[in-house]
């Protein structure tokens, strides 16, 4: 999305002016409407959870749920569907609640849209409805939204989206999981159901109030025909010859995949419950004061900031609280220099303010213009003042900010953060960084401001500045990397990237843990953006990180895990750095379970690289541990552990694969299968436990029987049997596959053998009459 600077409102066109969303209404808190009544018969619920700007979100409207529709034009009556847009937290403006979306201000409007079209077409057709969801979903503009809308309700759509009653509809709307989602996250009768997301209409072909329609029939046929071949597997497996070596192997048994489809990227649709990390993970940061009145202690914010003698003290003495009204009346009658600080001064101390800072009443004023317009007055206290108050008024919501920038606050900040007086220097990028850490088109603006380059000139200084101005720097840095929806453009990250190298370096802490977020966000992206990292030279201090504190440790742990996610060759200089050796020690000490999951998920990219690099891990000795953590570890390490294991099974030699069998996995395994609820944690050890007994079958089979042992008295083969009735359809199939290929022999050959003695005995008797 590009920004013109030269015109008159820089968002004419791109954000319709809907900002008033959040001033002055209350927020009521609504019920999620009811969209259907008692029935007779069988029902079922399907809840959708979803981003409306999620690519891959958007992707499952438009191949899975738009088809559906389509073809079931009238859904059974015993059939409800309902989506859920989801919000990732909240904020409090004035006393009023506002919601927090992953993709910033456009995603927070169309979950509005759609939540208010829940409302108000509820007595509609619930295809209709859907139909006019899934319009919504991942349009670029608000203007293109509404023109999904038809109709009478179509006014109360956009009223409601536009006032506080969409702002508390989807505030209401539930979280459907405690922990870790991927989106689209569906729950068919209250459980999540991965397959859905792949093949939807069969999913819901296999549901009481759907299954007898003539829609699904075809597709009932078709899976009950699937059902029956699976025991023809066993065909394929005794037609292969001993001699065939692992490659071979592979393709006689494996479901090949490519390594880069295994290694699994924290994509823009992955959401997690989880506390902040604190100041390091902020992208916005206000600079208040305790005591409105102490100049002092407002001074002291900016901790170890020399102000100079322009910016002194005894210059900024107090002075009494003026109104908005007062400062209005004050600077529309030709101010001088001494008028004007004390205005802004006021208007400082005011938007400075811990609880409830009236930025709307500023903006409403009309204020917040002047404030723009003191950036260029030619007064160093003037200036810093202005930038100070601004600095709070962009550390608001996205709309607080949008007016911000609107009024033209964006130019000046970044012309006045290369000021030669530090603090206003200081103070300035900090409003910048504020606009930059909003969102991704924010981010590209002030780029388009010259904001990457006034960086890069303070990069060129950084040995004159304080702890306090680098420490900013470094936070700016972190924003303008951060977003991807879309990715800052890669020639700006290239630039950031040299500056980094710089600040990873850096004495303080602080910086470093800064410097080092910013890499991270760098690196979760293409392998082109990975690559910029590698070639700046910071990977190496990162992988140093790890002897460090914790702040520092989990920054460069996801850093690492993001190069890990890369080609093989990215994937090998992760390796070659000594990190797995680094591994051991830090998951053998770590308390941290946070730590301990950045740990495996980084172990388990690695693993589904190349078998050289599985090999890797293996000599490291890290095998062993991620069983332990998939037998004992918190299940959120355990779910890590799970896919490590996976990517094992399904990329490694039949040597690599086996060492799973001695280093004790079975028992851990069947624990998984017994305990775990988590459908893609099943799907994962099935798959494991599968390929394990099939290598063992074929290149192993005098461990065979020691197999089937470690299984049964683990529990394992009572847990397949259950698995066999579980409504996954995956995970159905994948333990009536292990049972029929593994544990039926013995029954078979008692069978054949029971036949051939009947038939002997018959033969006998034929002769004895």
């Amino acid at each position: 999305m590009s920004f013109n600077p030269s015109k008159s409102s820089i968002f004419s066109g791109i954000f319709p002016k809907m900002f008033l969303i959040y001033l002055g209404i209350s927020t009521v808190i609504l019920s999620a409407p009811t969209i259907f009544s008692a029935l007779d018969g069988p029902v079922d619920t399907v809840d959708i959870t979803g981003f409306s700007k999620c690519s891959s979100t958007s992707r499952w409207f438009r191949t899975q749920f738009l088809p559906f529709l389509k073809e079931f034009q009238q859904l059974p009556r015993g059939l409800i569907i309902t989506y859920h847009p989801l919000s990732i937290g909240s904020g409090t403006n004035n006393g009023s609640k506002y919601a927090t979306c992953e993709n910033g201000w456009l995603e927070c409007q169309l979950n509005k849209l759609q939540c208010c079209s829940k409302k108000y077409m509820q007595n509609q057709n619930p295809t209709i409805l859907l139909t006019t969801v899934a319009c919504i979903q991942g349009k670029d503009t608000v203007d293109q939204a509404l023109q999904c809308l038809a109709g009478n309700s179509k006014n109360l759509i956009q009223k409601c989206a536009n006032n506080a009653e969409g702002e508390a509809l989807l505030l209401a709307e539930p979280f459907p999981h405690n922990d870790s989602i991927a989106l689209p996250w569906i729950k068919i009768n209250g459980i999540r159901s991965y397959e859905a997301t792949k093949q939807f209409k069969t999913v819901i072909c296999t549901l009481k109030s759907v299954k007898d329609t003539e829609n699904c029939l075809k597709v009932k046929s078709a899976t009950k025909l699937t059902k029956m071949s699976l025991s023809e597997t066993k065909l394929a497996r005794d037609n292969a010859d001993d001699g065939k070596d692992d490659a071979g192997r592979l393709q006689q048994y494996k479901n090949l995949t490519k390594h880069e489809e295994l290694r699994r990227r924290r994509t823009e649709c992955s959401v997690e419950i989880r506390k902040q990390k604190g100041a390091d993970l902020m992208m916005k940061r206000r600079n208040i004061i305790d005591n409105e009145d102490d100049l002092d202690e407002c001074e002291s914010e900016n901790e170890g900031t020399d102000k100079g003698d322009k910016l002194s003290n005894q210059q900024m003495s107090n002075t009494n609280r003026l109104s908005n009204d007062e400062i209005k009346q004050i600077l529309s009658a030709n101010p001088s220099e001494d008028d004007m600080i004390r205005c802004f001064e006021s208007l400082r101390k005011s938007l400075s303010k811990t609880k409830n800072p009236p930025i709307d009443d500023v903006i409403q004023s009309g204020l917040i213009n002047a404030l723009v317009q003191a950036l260029r007055v030619q007064n160093d206290r003037v200036q810093y003042e202005a930038a100070w108050a601004l600095t709070n008024i962009v550390s608001g919501t996205t709309s607080q900010t949008m007016s911000a920038v609107e009024a033209g606050a964006c130019a000046p900040l970044v012309e006045l953060s290369c000021h030669s007086d530090g603090q206003i220097a200081e103070q300035a990028l900090w409003a910048v960084a504020n606009i930059a850490g909003d969102s991704a088109q924010l981010r590209d603006y002030v780029n388009e401001c010259h904001g990457v380059e006034a960086l890069m000139h303070l990069m060129s200084r950084i040995d004159q500045f304080t702890t306090s101005h680098v420490r900013t720097i470094a936070w700016a840095f972190s924003n303008m990397c951060r977003h991807k929806n879309p990715h800052a453009p890669l020639p700006v990250l290239k630039v950031l990237a040299k500056g980094l190298a710089v600040l990873v370096k850096h004495s303080d802490r602080q910086v470093r843990q800064d410097a080092c977020w910013a890499v991270s966000y760098l690196t979760d992206g293409p392998d082109e953006q990975i690559e910029l990292a590698r070639e700046s030279g910071v990977l190496s201090t990162i992988v140093s990180y790890l002897d460090e504190s914790e702040n520092l440790i989990a920054p460069a742990l996801r850093t690492l895990g993001n190069v890990a996610t890369g080609n093989d060759s990215l994937t090998q200089s992760v390796i070659d750095l000594g990190v797995l050796d680094r591994m051991v020690q830090l998951m053998e000490k770590t308390r941290s379970t946070s730590i301990m999951k950045e740990c495996c998920w980084l172990i388990s990219n690695i693993i589904a690289g190349t078998q050289k690099q599985i090999q890797a891990v293996l000599d490291a000795h890290l095998l062993p541990i991620l069983v332990n953590i998939l037998k004992s570890g918190d299940h959120k390490c355990q779910f890590e552990a799970s896919w490590a294991l996976s990517n094992l099974a399904q990329g490694g030699t039949s040597r690599q694969i086996v060492a799973m069998m001695e280093e004790n996995a079975v028992p851990a395994l069947c624990q998984a299968l017994n305990t775990t609820h988590n459908q893609d944690m099943l799907n994962n050890t099935l798959e494991t436990l599968y390929t394990l007994m099939l290598t063992v079958q074929t290149s192993y089979s005098h461990k065979m029987d020691i197999l089937h042992d470690e299984v049964e008295e683990n529990g394992g083969l009572d847990a397949l049997e259950r698995l066999q009735e579980s409504q996954s359809e995956s995970i159905y199939t994948q333990a009536y596959r292990i049972i029929t290929q593994f544990f039926g022999d013995d029954e078979n050959d008692q069978n054949d053998e029971n036949s051939r003695a009947s038939a002997a005995g018959n033969a006998q008797n034929q002769w004895n009459f």
